[in-house]
């Protein structure tokens, strides 16, 4: 699967989560899953997760840490 395939979804997966975040499902899980504002929903064992809605926490969260510099 690639992020083009997956960005042409509206619901993801974990697996295509992490592809589209480009993260890992451990990295996911610790710095944003367990934020209350994250957008997320769990069917029994399976999480599904709104494209549009995790682009917008996504610009959200990257708005509210002050960069690091890279210099």
């Amino acid at each position: 699967m690639t992020v083009q395939t997956v960005t042409t979804k509206a619901l993801l997966n974990r697996k295509e989560l992490c592809i589209y975040m480009n993260m890992s499902w451990n990295t996911i899980e610790k710095k944003v899953l367990h934020r209350e504002d994250f957008p997320k929903k769990k069917f029994g064992e399976k999480w599904l997760f709104h494209k549009e809605l995790v682009d917008e926490f996504l610009l959200g969260y990257y708005l509210e840490k002050p960069l690091k510099n890279c210099s």
